[in-house]
């Protein structure tokens, strides 16, 4: 998978099977920064509410993803070509801009992540750490330093590790589970936001699944797969994350883990762990970029994302806000695009003729969006529906009436 396809169409004779590379997918989803919302989640929902709440977003998450995921095998196609039948050919720098700038910012998230810890252990001031580490980040995404994401894959099982043996100390430490269950939390939140804030954590992640799902020689290999990673990694980090915050009543993992006296290993473990999904993020940002270009945008993306760490890591719920209200409307718009409006049959990309900018695709995304801030509800299902209906309606009276746009 060295070649880029980010730029063209895979042909069968480049298409393989999906089992050595689901390892990365569950890097994709096995993120800290998951364990924070679900902080956030423990802090505010009862256990009951939570565990609706991770069931009905893991079961949206799944639905949403399993179709980008089924058009993306069947066409060979990432997310990023996909959005130029839909969008248009100049259209589609909107979506990869959009991506783009959502996979810096979780560099943003993820260099706090590494950062804050590590201030804690050797008192080095926040903003040099922040700085140094941003830098190496970098400076590794730049050169594809494969040994170093290899042996981040590697560490995965140790995360999951890591995982539940904080979640022991934390059982062990309140006697058990029956008392672990007996803890009285204040509900001062609802379902609604909790489905929002589950959707929100991984629905950039699960995105880019296309970007390797595309190599499937097998549609229900890669359903197979993305049932794997969504609902068993989503389901164990949010499990990790509300355990600890019901059992030591504090909503920043980061403080768990240090009295827990696990600082030192997950250090190790973390910085393996956000090394790679950093390095991931910064290849994965702007991919219509060409070449030399791209190698320039990824130092240009680096610089940016660690000046921003400490705003974006500060404002970690209005971060996840906006994911809700900006990305469920691009993968809703090209699942209508594709199965209703092209009756599940793409002409190939080469042979299409792509219309510069696809007004309605962009009218449709911005009034998802704005459907999914003022109204209430679950969030990213009011970005998903309304943007496919406005798509869906729109590009139906276009054909109709003949109307230029």
């Amino acid at each position: 998978m060295d070649e880029d396809f980010t730029q063209k169409l895979l042909y069968t004779n480049d298409k393989k099977d999906l089992g050595s590379i689901s390892i990365i997918l569950l890097g994709f989803t096995l993120f800290l920064a998951s364990m924070l919302s679900a902080g956030a989640l423990g802090i505010e929902l009862e256990f009951k509410d939570f565990i609706i709440s991770v069931i009905v977003g893991n079961i949206i998450l799944y639905i949403y993803t399993s179709l980008l995921v089924y058009i993306s095998s069947h066409t060979g196609l990432t997310i990023y070509l996909l959005s130029k039948y839909s969008f248009g050919e100049k259209g589609s720098y909107l979506v990869s801009i959009l991506l783009g700038t959502i996979q810096v910012g979780w560099f943003s998230v993820g260099v706090a992540m590494f950062a804050i810890p590590l201030e804690k252990i050797t008192g080095i001031p926040i903003i040099t750490l922040i700085m140094i580490s941003g830098m190496l980040m970098t400076i590794i995404s730049y050169y594809r330093m494969k040994s170093l994401i290899i042996l981040g894959i590697i560490l995965i099982p140790l995360f999951v590790i890591l995982g539940l043996w904080s979640v022991g100390i934390s059982i062990y430490d309140v006697g058990g589970i029956s008392n672990l269950l007996q803890i009285e939390l204040k509900s001062i939140g609802n379902i609604s936001n909790g489905i929002s804030l589950c959707i929100a954590t991984f629905i950039s992640a699960t995105m880019l699944f296309t970007d390797f799902t595309c190599y499937s020689n097998n549609k229900k290999t890669s359903l197979r797969h993305v049932i794997t990673t969504v609902l068993i990694s989503i389901a164990l980090m949010f499990f990790f994350g509300m355990i600890d915050t019901m059992a030591i009543g504090k909503f920043n993992i980061f403080e768990i883990i240090f009295l827990q006296s696990l600082m030192v290993l997950v250090i190790i473990l973390l910085g393996f762990n956000i090394w790679f999904i950093n390095s991931n993020n910064l290849e994965r940002a702007f991919l219509k970029i060409r070449k030399p270009l791209k190698n320039k945008f990824v130092i240009v993306n680096g610089v940016m994302g660690t000046l921003f760490t400490i705003v974006l890591y500060e404002n970690f719920l209005g971060w996840l806000t906006f994911l809700n209200v900006s990305i469920p409307n691009i993968g809703a718009i090209i699942i209508a695009d594709y199965f209703i409006i092209n009756k599940s049959k793409y002409t190939k990309l080469q042979e299409t003729s792509l219309e510069k900018v696809n007004v309605i695709a962009i009218i449709s995304c911005g009034a998802g969006g704005l459907m999914a801030y003022f109204l209430d509800g679950i969030a990213p299902i009011n970005a998903m529906v309304f943007s496919a209906i406005f798509y869906t309606v729109l590009t139906k009276m276009k054909s109709k009436y003949a109307i230029n746009l």
